[in-house]
């Protein structure tokens, strides 16, 4: 299970790190003590939005800022662990109803609402073949060159913001650098 509060943590870490800020200057600045603090940037507590507010005020950085980065690693994150599943033949957990407590009997009994379905192609332990993908290369690269790479998680449709889509960003070699701003 993906923690948003462990998340949030990280990203608010790795901000107070990256200005050179130590857990208790940074709590002094949000009028908090360090010790909560610290538990914010462990995941352990999860912060009111006041209390992020006051937090990111105090690193300088925008909220908006701050919760798009956490959407970015929790869309990476949950597309890791669909991955993963999918590599080794996971099938989705199936929901269960509890009966009998409301009918009045005493007993509940929990039961499965649907068959689990198995996953078909893919067995644990196997691996599907690795299909290669053909990207056209800029006209830098030459005209007309087609290039063919292994599959990465570009070959995967994800929507970043601003309307990007990670299918439509360069190919690594292309000479193009993508860039995203987030402050």
């Amino acid at each position: 299970m993906i923690l948003i509060r462990r998340l949030l943590g990280d990203v608010l870490r790795r901000k107070r790190q990256d200005e050179g800020r130590t857990l208790r200057q940074l709590a002094a600045a949000a009028r908090i003590s360090p010790g909560y603090l610290s538990e914010i940037e462990r995941g352990q507590k999860e912060p009111s939005s006041e209390l992020l507010a006051a937090i990111c005020d105090a690193l300088q950085a925008r909220l908006s800022d701050v919760l798009r980065e956490v959407s970015i690693e929790l869309a990476a994150a949950e597309l890791a662990a669909q991955l993963e599943s999918e590599r080794i033949g996971v099938a989705a957990p199936v929901p269960t109803a509890r009966v009998g407590a409301a009918a009045g009997s005493g007993a509940v009994k929990s039961m499965p609402l649907a068959k689990p379905v198995p996953r078909g192609a893919v067995r644990p332990g196997t691996r599907p073949a690795a299909r290669p993908v053909s990207r056209r290369v800029p006209a830098a690269a030459g005209v007309g060159a087609t290039m063919t790479a292994t599959p990465n998680l570009l070959a995967y449709p994800v929507v970043l913001p601003g309307g990007l889509n990670a299918g439509s960003l360069p190919v690594a070699g292309s000479g193009q650098v993508p860039q995203l701003a987030l402050r």
